[in-house]
């Protein structure tokens, strides 16, 4: 059996990467059985460069000028409000590649936290079952508010759900469906060794911010007192760019940071590292606060006390499930006050040991997702 992940997208998400190689190990896949769809060139490139090529077969639309050609087409139509026509193509061309007795992955993670995301994913895993394809909705979050009777009854033709966190689980229960509960598959990831810049050596408070959590002025008002007050406790700041897409890219959400407090703080240059050498470099820093869901992830896998600016059911889902307090995760879209940020952080510095033991039963959670091969393939 092969595995299909239209969701890959490409390493412009170091989180995409994280998942692919997540799965290639849980599941045990040689490189031929694991189906990478990468959405640009630049993701291509970019996945042959990380080694990816060697964890699966990378695909990406240019190989055929004809659904390239059409692709770009319907993402004009998609831009004027109508994404009937691209799903309908883009559904196809990734069914159209799946053989009877393959699988195909959806893994966006928080795709079902958006509304009108669900479509494409539905249609692919509607598609797929009529052509005896098995589909699978794969370590996914739910954000209930967007789950529709029609969202449903799409969720209906996926032959297996798994979620990553017990919020989501519950809620897919609710509604009646059916669903597995296991860690998100990045979970399962060492960390690669890897050089560092000197003031590693030092005590660093890694920060991986993004346009999704840099929202407003307030975000802004909160990161500069926050920014701040780790300078003042002679610690070094460090921001951690963790997705590189071109209308994502963290590096934007960062450049006022930048301009304002110049050489005082760092900006590691992560576009040159794999997922798991940005994990090594979060794993030797003394704190980290992170937005994006998979740089939080190889904090709390390598055990650094950590504050997730969380903004979906994703960030709560898996904090909790992990045996962190409340205050870790502080909602960034929705913030209160000048200093929640900073309030959160000056807790999380006084819990400091009962947050380290809350970690000592990490190995056992991440055990967990020994199960999965056997539920999936077996």
């Amino acid at each position: 059996m092969r595995v299909l992940l239209p969701y890959h997208l490409g390493c412009g998400n170091r989180g995409c990467e994280g998942i692919a190689r997540g799965i290639a190990k849980i599941l045990d896949l040689n490189k031929d059985q694991l189906i990478l769809f990468d959405i640009s060139p630049y993701d291509y490139a970019g996945d042959l460069k990380l080694g990816l090529n060697k964890v699966g077969v990378l695909k990406q639309t240019k190989d055929n000028n004809g659904v390239e050609t059409a692709r770009l087409m319907c993402r004009v139509l998609q831009k004027m409000k109508l994404p009937y026509f691209y799903n309908e193509l883009m559904s196809g061309y990734y069914v159209n590649t799946a053989k009877p007795g393959d699988a195909i992955f959806i893994t966006g993670g928080d795709i079902y936290c958006y509304k009108g995301a669900s479509a494409l994913p539905n249609l692919i895993a509607k598609k797929a079952r009529k052509k005896g394809i098995k589909p699978v909705l794969f370590g996914v979050s739910m954000e209930k508010k967007f789950l529709d009777d029609k969202v449903v009854a799409g969720l209906r033709n996926y032959d297996l759900i798994i979620t990553r966190e017990t919020i989501s689980a519950k809620t897919m229960t609710d509604l009646g469906l059916k669903n597995y509960l296991y860690p998100d598959p990045a979970f399962s990831l060492k960390p690669v060794k890897c050089p560092l810049p000197n003031y590693f050596g030092k005590k660093v408070v890694g920060i991986n911010s993004s346009p999704f959590t840099d929202a407003d002025g307030l975000f802004e008002e909160n990161m500069n007192k926050f920014i701040e007050y780790v300078l003042s406790q002679g610690m070094e700041v460090c921001f951690i760019p963790h997705v590189f897409w071109k209308e994502q890219d963290d590096r934007k959400s960062i450049a006022k940071y930048i301009k304002k407090y110049g050489n005082k703080v760092h900006v590691l240059d992560s576009e040159k590292m794999s997922y798991l050498q940005i994990r090594y470099a979060i794993s030797k820093c003394k704190y980290f606060v992170g937005g994006r869901t998979h740089s939080v992830i190889s904090a709390y896998s390598t055990h650094v006390p950590c504050i997730a600016l969380g903004y979906s059911v994703k960030a709560r889902g898996i904090a909790g499930d992990i045996g962190m307090p409340e205050y870790t995760v502080v909602d960034s879209k929705h913030l209160k006050g000048s200093t929640d940020i900073l309030d959160a952080f000056i807790k999380v510095e006084q819990n400091y040991d009962s947050i380290m033991r809350a970690y000592e039963g990490m190995d056992a959670y991440i055990k967990r997702i020994d199960g999965l091969k056997e539920l999936v393939l077996g």
